[in-house]
């Protein structure tokens, strides 16, 4: 049987020469007014993992999608992302390979002895970055969601098979760039403070607001990014935010243009 600890034991990782990305926290602008005048992000209970507390980000990637299928022009319902620096996130409690909750839109990738908690890796940050460096080179194509055509590894490791085959898939298909976003949970809350956030996407209806900008900017001297308001629903905002990002990434030299 396969050991289910680390899928990253299951491959040899090359020299990592790419800097930190970014860590990424999306919701719908609703929840932003609480977060801001507590200065908390609080974990929720996750079916998943059997109802565990757990706060979930995506590495290098801002990949959440709210769920919500109508178009709307409400603010509340629009996306907010924050975009924390690597240093700010600490106590990681589970790294997952892509988004745990899609597992059962990935099965027809894997063997179906195989189980969601076969695909974690250390609760490290060099986790993820031997993973980046290992199935996509560097971190453009990690952003970009380009994998390498193959990579290197012994034939009987075969959750490197599935889950290489899994995100060069380019099918027409329900799944979604969340596959080849590196999951990221915590079990605990998070105390917002100066210098942990890079930047905040959030809609431009909601930067003159005063709570924005003295929180935001005053106090915890974070970026702020302004999206528009074209009354779709929340997660037609996904690629302006994804382009919006690359911008940030390539300004801050996390990732190089092409």
């Amino acid at each position: 049987m396969a050991d289910p600890r680390f899928f990253e034991d299951r491959f040899t990782a090359v020299s990592n020469n790419q800097p930190e990305l970014p860590f990424f926290h999306s919701f719908d602008a609703f929840y932003l007014q609480g977060i801001l005048e507590s200065k908390m992000l609080l974990p929720r209970e996750c079916k998943v993992f059997n109802n565990e507390k757990l706060l979930y980000m995506f590495y290098g990637r801002p990949a959440y999608k709210s769920a919500a299928e109508e178009a709307s022009s409400l603010l509340s319902r629009m996306p907010v992302c924050f975009m924390f620096k690597p240093a700010a996130v600490t106590g990681i409690k589970r790294v997952c390979a892509f988004d745990s909750g899609g597992y059962p839109l990935y099965e027809s990738f894997m063997h179906p002895g195989m189980t969601v908690n076969e695909f974690m890796m250390k609760p490290e940050v060099t986790s993820v970055q031997k993973a980046v460096d290992f199935f996509y080179d560097d971190n453009f194509n990690y952003f970009t969601g380009m994998p390498k055509d193959r990579v290197e590894h012994d034939p009987i490791e075969f959750h490197v098979e599935s889950y290489h085959n899994l995100i060069k898939d380019g099918s027409v298909n329900k799944r979604d760039d969340r596959k080849a976003s590196i999951e990221i949970q915590l079990d605990h809350e998070i105390v917002l403070a100066p210098g942990m956030l890079s930047a905040v996407i959030l809609p431009s209806n909601l930067v003159p607001s005063p709570l924005v900008q003295r929180v935001i900017k005053d106090e915890l001297g974070a970026e702020i990014i302004s999206i528009p308001n074209y009354g779709v629903a929340g997660k037609g905002y996904y690629a302006l935010i994804m382009e919006k990002t690359k911008e940030l990434l390539i300004k801050n030299n996390l990732i190089n243009e092409r």
